[in-house]
């Protein structure tokens, strides 16, 4: 017998279900286009788009209660921001700056929710998840003006490069569609981000031939 996802993915793909995507199929298609886009487009064709459109999964990784994830109020922040600035016929031009810190490995009581644990805002929960000792964080930085406005944190306990690109390319898609220009990406010289780099065209080892650029169109 089928339940869970697997039940609601062949009731959609039977035509039997419509509407509004039940939580365990809302945290597996998270989940899944978190950790491969490819995968994930994949399992949509064979499964005759029984899953959400990836439109559809970037708005679900944008939270309002300050949960991890992507932070719904910033993004709108800076789409009234480049608003404005087209009225006045410019364009907002900034820097993502990503951060890793250290965070105390605990759980904790908050509003009746058990948090602490390995939160990458895809909604999964569970008592078997590690308990999370960094807190991923990204930042928009304006290169052409003033300020500064974090976008998103998550709570991990490792990933690798393909895990982080994916959540750099899925900002960087939230971000172009707020109207503001990305010219810069800044992270910090771990091993992992130089890897990161290479995952989204550029090429940062010295023994290559050297390229800091990358373009965000990169058949992503």
């Amino acid at each position: 017998m089928f339940d869970g996802p697997a039940l609601e993915m062949l009731l959609r793909a039977s035509g039997l279900k419509k509407g509004k995507y039940a939580p365990e199929l809302r945290s597996f298609a998270l989940t899944l286009h978190f950790y491969s886009k490819k995968a994930y487009a994949y399992e949509r064709k064979v499964f005759k788009t029984c899953l959400p459109h990836t439109s559809t999964v970037k708005k679900w990784y944008q939270v309002v209660d300050g949960s991890p994830g992507f932070t719904k109020e910033a993004l709108e922040v800076l789409k009234c921001k480049a608003v404005e600035a087209s009225q006045r016929n410019r364009q907002i031009v900034c820097c993502l700056i990503i951060d890793e810190m250290s965070i105390r490995r605990q759980t904790e009581l908050d509003n009746g929710k058990l948090c602490g644990y390995v939160d990458y805002g895809t909604d999964l929960e569970s008592p078997e998840l590690p308990i999370a000792n960094n807190a991923l964080t990204f930042m928009v930085n304006a290169v052409n003006g003033n300020g500064k406005i974090p976008i998103a944190y998550f709570l991990i306990d490792g990933l690798n490069a393909i895990e982080r690109t994916n959540l750099i390319k899925i900002a960087l898609e939230c971000l172009l569609e707020t109207g503001i220009k990305v010219v810069a990406l800044t992270f910090d010289g771990l091993l992992c981000n130089f890897k990161v780099g290479n995952e989204l065209g550029a090429r940062l080892e010295a023994e290559c031939q050297f390229k800091i650029n990358f373009s965000a169109s990169n058949n992503w």
